[in-house]
């Protein structure tokens, strides 16, 4: 992304089947992310639990209810953007 916009760098596009499922998910990813003491920048859309999302400055999550994501449609949105295997960038980066 960062050669798209001066947002960020990376988008992280994932989506839950229930809004449960959009909380949960996020609620792991910023508990996962505070054990090694990174906190998001602001956090958006914990009051409907259709799109959350956590803002990390370089990384930008957004944790969809699979409607949403379909209705918005971020992928085509940004589709100039390279998208990454997330395990692998995982592996290689030793995360």
């Amino acid at each position: 992304m960062r050669d798209l916009t001066i947002i960020t760098d990376y988008f992280v596009i994932t989506n839950g089947n229930s809004n449960t499922q959009v909380k949960a998910i996020a609620g792991e990813v910023e508990y996962e992310l505070k054990q090694q003491g990174i906190t998001p920048e602001r956090v958006e859309g914990h009051q409907s639990n259709n799109w959350i999302l956590l803002d990390f400055n370089s990384v930008i999550v957004h944790i969809f209810l699979g409607e949403t994501r379909e209705f918005y449609s971020l992928e085509h949105l940004w589709n100039d953007g390279e998208q990454l295997d997330v395990q692998a960038f995982l592996e290689e980066n030793h995360v």
